[in-house]
């Protein structure tokens, strides 16, 4: 065999080798995205709750509208006078950066989340809580049907044995939601 048409050969036997490899990468890779292994819309909704709080159910609408039913069972009657949900704590980490459990801070970008007259929460029984859902501080987070939310729920509450002024703020839970 002549040389130039060995290195032809060679040539050919190279491209075709690495082109079916090629193809069978491709096709590997298509099939992944297809199956929505990369599909974060696809990861699991869940509440993490602190303790003394229970998750029962969650929902949140298009327009950033969380309702919670929650439970407690620290062995003592709460009664919960704020509520906020933010996708990122603030730079102390013991509230929320976007959304407010307290009354009289900064107004400028901080709703108002007071719940009027409180929501008594017995040990062992259920509440339902609603909070709007911040991811900045322009308005509550919106998304389509399908679209998801993560970030963190805080209540700010009272035992009936302590003075009114004893106030606790805590992070109830960690979320991850779909907007319906």
């Amino acid at each position: 065999m002549p040389r130039r048409a060995a290195k032809a050969q060679a040539a050919i036997d190279f491209i075709s080798t690495y082109g079916f490899v090629i193809l069978i990468i491709a096709i590997t890779i298509y099939a992944v995205l297809q199956l929505g292994v990369f599909n974060y819309a696809a990861s699991p909704q869940y509440c993490y709750s602190q303790y003394p709080f229970s998750c029962i159910a969650y929902s949140l609408n298009t327009s950033g509208g969380l309702v919670v039913v929650i439970s407690q069972n620290s062995g003592g009657v709460m009664n919960i006078t704020g509520v906020a949900c933010s996708s990122v704590p603030n730079t102390t980490r013991i509230g929320p950066k976007y959304g407010n459990v307290m009354v009289g801070a900064n107004t400028v970008f901080y709703p108002n989340n007071v719940i009027a007259n409180g929501i008594t929460l017995y040990p062992g029984a259920q509440a339902t809580i609603y909070a709007k859902c911040y991811s900045n501080n322009l308005g509550p987070s919106t998304s389509v049907i399908g679209g998801t939310f993560t970030g963190y729920l805080w209540v700010k509450y009272t035992f009936s044995e302590l003075p009114s002024t004893y106030n606790n703020i805590g992070q109830m839970a960690t979320i991850n939601v779909k907007y319906t």
